[in-house]
C-alpha cells in the first residue's frame, strides 16, 4: 500500500494505518506538488528508517505541459533532494506534449539527474495520454518502474477494467499502480478485478478502518461521529425491500425485491407484471440499468412491458382494448396499460411529467392499432414477441424526439433518447422461462444438481467487451477499415461500455440528425462522436435464452451490474440457498406434522432433526428478505466471509456513493414447486 501524504501528521497516520510506502508531496487539494525539504527531514528524523519514501516532483498545479522555466525549477528541486543526503527511494514525475503524448525529451532531461538505484513513477498525467499502450512501452524504455493511473477515468473504480487491460499488456515489465478514489469500500473490488499487486491511496483523512485486506486501510472523509448504528444501517438497507406472494395456481410462488441507490436520483429501475390471456397468464420481471441519467431507464420501466403485452395479445384482444381505450378521456389514458397487463409492486416513482405521459400513451394506442391492422406475426411466438417489443420501443423512443411539422423539439424527449438503459427481462409461462437481455444486467438460475448441491445456470450474456462473440458481432456490422475505431478502450467508439442498449441516439442517429437536432444542446463538445462513419453502432435487439423449468430449479435472480461488480453468480446462488435455510429457523419447530404418526419417529431421528435445527439457528440471518441479504453481503462482508458493521456504516454514509459503487437492484423469483411438479406429470 502506497499512501499519498502532504504533512507530518498524515505521514504518521499512514504509517499507523499500515502503509509501507508514502508518496510525499504538498498541496493535495491541487493534485499534489513538490514537498518541502524540511518536511522530508522531519519524517526521516521521527518515523521508521524502513519507511519507503517517493518524492513528488511537480512545480505547479494545472496541466502537465511544461516550458523551459518549469523544467529548470524541477531540475533544481531534484538536485536539492538528492544533495540533502536524506534517504530517498523514488521520484514521482511526468510530462506531456500538447498533442497528448509523453514528452520523452523533457523527461530525459529530468531523469538524467536521478541516480539509477532510485525508483521512478510516472504520475497520473498518464491518464491524459491518447494511446496508453504506446505510453507504457515508452515509459519502460525510459526506465520507469511504475505508472500511477486511474484507468483514464475520474477514479480507479470507474477505470478498473482499463487498469486490468494495462496490467495484462505490461506483462510484468512495469508495475501498474491503481490510484485515485480508492478507499476501504471499493479496495477489494478493484484489486480483485484488476489483478493489481500494489495500490495508491490518499491520506486526506482523519479515520482508519480495519478491513479484510492485511493491515489497516485509510478511509476517506468518514468521521467517527458520522457512524451509523447497526439498527440505522439495517433500516436504510430495508427501505425499499418487498416480498410479494402471487396467485396460488401459477409457476411463481413469490418474489423478493430491493434496491440501494448510488446515483442521485437512482438510474436503476425494476418492474413486475402479469399478462392475462384466454389460455393462461404470463409473468414478467425486469431490471433496467440507466446511464447518462435516469430518463431512459424510467421510460423503459413504464413502457417495455406494455409493448411486450401488445406483441403477445391475440387480434381479438387488441380490438377490444382499442375500443375501450378510445372511450377513455384524455386524462384517463394511462388506464390503457391496465387493459394490457396487471402491474405488481413498484417502489420507483414515475419521473415523467404529464405531457410526456400523454405522448407515450398516444404512441401506445397507435402501436396497438398498427399491430392489429398489420397483424402478420404469430402472437404465440414468445421469443419473437420479446424481440419485436424491444426493437419497436427503442425505435419509438429514438423517433419521438425528432421534431415534426406539428411538434417542435421537446427537450424532455431528447433527454430520454440521449440517455440510455440496459434491460434484462424474464417471462414465465407455465414451465417455460424466457430471458431477453440487452446490455450488462444479468439473469441466473439457482438450481440443485443430482447430488443436492446448489449450482448456477446462466440465462444471459453480458453485452460488453468482456464477451468476445459480442465484440465480433459489433465489428462484423462495420467495414474492416473501422476495426480499430469501433471499439476503443473497451468502449463503443471509446465512449459507451454496453454494446446493446435502449436510447443512446448518439450511437444510432444519422450524422446529419446529430448535427441538426442534438448539437445545439452540446455547447462545449461535439455531439457527433469521433470516427462516426457508419451508424448505427448500437442496437436494442435482445439476446433471448429459453429454459424449461424442472423441480430442480428453485429461483431466478435478475440484477443490474451494481450487484455483479461485487458478487459472482456462484456467490449469489450460494448466499440465497444459505439464507433460505436460515430463514427456516424463524418458523416454529415441529418434530412431526402428522399427528397420527408421532410414535413412529425414532430417537436418533429426533437427534438428527435437532442437530439440523441447531445449525439453522446458528446461521439465522439478520434479514428475512434475500435481496436485502445480498446487498448486505455485497457491501459489508469481507473476503474472509465476516460481516463488518463498521464497513457497512462507512459505505452507507460515504458522501459520494457513486464513486465507490453503482446502483444495486435485485429481483429474486421463487418457483412454485407444486405447480411445476404437476406440469411435469
Amino acid at each position: 500500500m502506497e499512501v499519498c501524504v502532504d504533512s507530518f501528521e498524515s505521514a504518521l497516520a499512514a504509517v499507523q494505518g499500515g502503509a509501507q510506502r508514502i508518496e510525499l508531496c504538498s498541496s493535495l487539494e491541487q493534485g499534489g506538488l513538490t514537498p518541502s525539504l524540511g518536511l522530508l527531514r522531519l519524517i526521516r528524523r521521527r518515523l521508521s528508517s524502513e519507511l519507503i519514501i517517493f518524492i513528488m516532483i511537480r512545480c505547479r498545479p494545472g496541466d502537465f505541459i511544461y516550458d523551459d522555466n518549469d523544467l529548470s525549477v524541477m531540475e533544481e528541486e531534484i538536485r536539492l533532494f538528492i544533495e540533502s543526503n536524506q534517504q530517498i527511494n523514488g521520484f514521482v514525475l511526468g510530462a506531456l506534449k500538447p498533442d497528448g503524448t509523453i514528452d520523452i525529451e523533457n523527461l530525459k532531461r529530468l531523469i538524467e539527474l536521478i541516480p539509477k538505484d532510485i525508483s521512478l513513477t510516472f504520475h497520473r498525467a498518464f491518464d491524459f495520454i491518447s494511446k496508453w499502450e504506446l505510453g507504457i512501452d515508452q515509459l519502460i524504455q525510459l526506465g520507469f518502474q511504475r505508472i500511477l493511473t486511474s484507468g483514464q477515468e475520474t477514479n480507479a473504480y470507474y477505470g478498473r477494467k482499463c487498469i486490468r487491460h494495462m496490467i495484462n499488456y505490461s506483462q510484468n515489465r512495469i508495475i501498474i499502480l491503481p490510484g485515485c478514489g480508492i478507499n476501504v469500500t471499493n479496495l477489494e473490488s478493484i484489486l480483485r478485478e484488476t489483478g493489481a499487486k500494489e495500490f495508491h491511496a490518499s491520506a486526506r483523512i482523519s479515520y482508519y478502518h480495519n478491513d479484510s485486506v492485511e493491515g489497516n486501510l485509510l478511509d476517506e472523509t468518514v468521521e467517527q461521529e458520522q457512524r451509523l448504528s447497526s439498527q440505522e444501517a439495517t433500516k436504510i438497507l430495508r427501505t425499499h425491500e418487498a416480498s410479494i406472494d402471487l396467485e396460488v395456481k401459477c409457476p411463481v410462488k413469490y418474489y423478493e425485491v430491493n434496491y440501494l441507490g448510488a446515483n442521485n436520483p437512482p438510474e436503476d429501475r425494476q418492474a413486475q407484471a402479469r399478462i392475462g390471456s384466454n389460455d393462461s397468464s404470463m409473468y414478467l420481471f425486469g431490471v433496467f440499468d440507466g446511464h447518462g441519467g435516469h430518463w431512459c431507464s424510467d421510460t423503459i420501466d413504464q413502457r417495455l412491458f406494455e409493448y411486450i403485452a401488445v406483441s403477445l395479445r391475440p387480434p381479438n384482444d387488441l380490438e377490444e382494448i382499442m375500443q375501450k381505450a378510445k372511450t377513455m378521456s384524455s386524462h384517463g389514458q394511462d388506464n390503457i396499460s391496465s387493459l394490457l397487463l396487471h402491474s405488481y409492486y413498484d417502489s420507483y416513482k414515475d419521473m415523467r411529467n404529464s405531457k410526456i405521459k400523454e405522448i407515450h400513451q398516444t404512441k401506445l394506442l397507435k402501436h396497438i392499432e398498427e399491430v392489429y391492422t398489420t397483424f402478420d406475426s404469430d402472437y404465440t411466438d414468445i421469443s419473437g414477441a420479446l424481440e419485436n417489443a424491444f426493437i419497436k420501443l427503442d425505435r419509438d423512443i429514438c423517433a419521438e424526439a425528432i421534431p415534426t411539422d406539428t411538434q417542435e423539439t421537446n427537450e424532455d424527449l431528447l433527454q430520454i433518447c440521449t440517455s440510455g438503459a440496459c434491460a434484462c427481462v424474464a417471462l414465465i409461462k407455465d414451465t417455460d422461462l424466457y430471458v431477453a437481455n440487452c446490455g450488462d444486467a444479468r439473469a441466473i438460475l439457482g438450481t440443485i444438481d443430482d447430488n443436492g448441491n446448489s449450482s448456477v445456470i446462466p440465462l444471459s450474456n453480458i453485452h460488453n467487451t468482456n464477451n468476445p462473440p459480442e465484440v465480433k458481432r459489433v465489428l462484423s456490422e462495420h467495414p474492416s477499415n473501422e476495426y480499430h475505431s469501433v471499439i476503443r478502450y473497451d468502449r463503443l467508439l471509446g465512449l459507451l461500455t454496453p454494446l446493446r442498449a435502449f436510447g443512446d441516439v448518439r450511437f444510432k442517429w444519422p450524422k446529419n440528425y446529430l448535427q441538426e437536432y442534438l448539437q445545439p444542446y452540446y455547447k462545449k463538445s461535439n455531439a457527433v462522436p469521433q470516427f462516426y462513419l457508419t451508424p448505427p453502432y448500437l442496437t436494442a435487439r435482445p439476446e433471448i435464452i429459453k429454459h424449461k423449468l424442472t423441480n430442480k430449479d428453485k429461483f431466478l435472480v435478475l440484477a443490474t451490474d451494481g450487484v455483479w461488480d461485487l458478487l459472482s453468480p456462484e456467490k449469489v446462488v450460494e448466499l440465497i440457498f444459505n439464507h433460505q435455510k436460515g430463514i427456516q429457523s424463524f418458523d416454529r419447530f415441529i418434530i412431526n406434522k402428522n399427528e397420527n404418526n408421532k410414535s413412529s419417529i425414532k430417537l436418533h431421528q429426533i437427534s438428527k432433526l435437532l442437530s439440523a435445527r441447531k445449525q439453522t439457528i446458528k446461521n439465522q440471518p439478520i434479514d428475512q428478505n434475500s435481496a436485502t441479504n445480498l446487498i448486505r453481503h455485497a457491501l459489508a462482508y469481507t473476503s474472509k466471509g465476516q460481516f463488518d458493521s463498521k464497513l457497512l456504516s462507512d459505505v452507507l454514509t460515504f458522501p459520494n456513493p457513486r464513486s465507490i459503487r453503482d446502483d444495486i437492484t435485485i429481483t429474486i423469483v421463487y418457483f412454485n414447486q407444486d405447480y411445476i411438479d404437476q406440469r411435469d406429470k
